[in-house]
């Protein structure tokens, strides 16, 4: 009955959780080399650029604040020399940010090097995409919810409730869109 409760007390990692712990992880490790800037120059993007670049794009951000600020601060510091984020995230004075570390980077089982699975730059790539566009699912259907109250409670409002129908319809296929690129990934 031991195994049953510690199989239970086992916490399911939402895609959050999932994000951040790749940028706590890979954070600092380059996603796209020599890519041109809108000034000619060329750049390097990391794993944490990418998604805040990605997140922003669409006005996205974590509902948990200190999952934004574990993400602005790998940014900040990705570019630094000898930067790496897990021993940064890890070691981190703030306790909240280490021990949020320190969680997601704890393995369940330890793997000896010839056992563990070796990441590339294009698999990394790969799994951040699908992480954010189920990130963009989950936000998008939390939204509909949150609609499909709103046309509810507007009862007595049929101006409102024609807005929110409207807003509902678009979101719908928002959806749509992204559950296709989900599936084609």
């Amino acid at each position: 009955s031991d195994a049953a409760t510690s199989t239970t007390n086992k916490v399911k990692e939402t895609v959050s959780d999932l994000i951040i712990k790749n940028v706590i992880i890979h954070g600092h490790e380059i996603l796209y080399d020599k890519v041109e800037t809108e000034d000619g120059n060329m750049t390097s993007l990391t794993l944490a650029e990418v998604i805040s670049y990605d997140l922003a794009a669409d006005n996205l951000t974590f509902s948990l604040p200190i999952y934004n600020r574990i993400l602005k601060e790998a940014v900040s510091h990705s570019h630094e020399e000898g930067f790496n984020a897990e021993q940064y995230f890890t070691l981190h004075p703030e306790y909240e940010i280490s021990s949020i570390a320190i969680r997601l980077t704890a393995n369940d089982v330890f793997l000896s090097k010839s056992l563990q699975i070796k990441h590339t730059e294009e698999a990394l790539r790969d799994k951040v995409i699908n992480l954010l566009l189920d990130f963009r699912y989950e936000y998008i259907t939390a939204k509909l919810a949150r609609l499909r109250t709103d046309i509810a409670l507007a009862a007595g409002d049929a101006h409102r409730q024609k807005e929110l129908m409207t807003e509902l319809q678009q979101m719908q296929k928002v959806r749509s869109a992204v559950a296709k690129k989900i599936g084609s990934s």
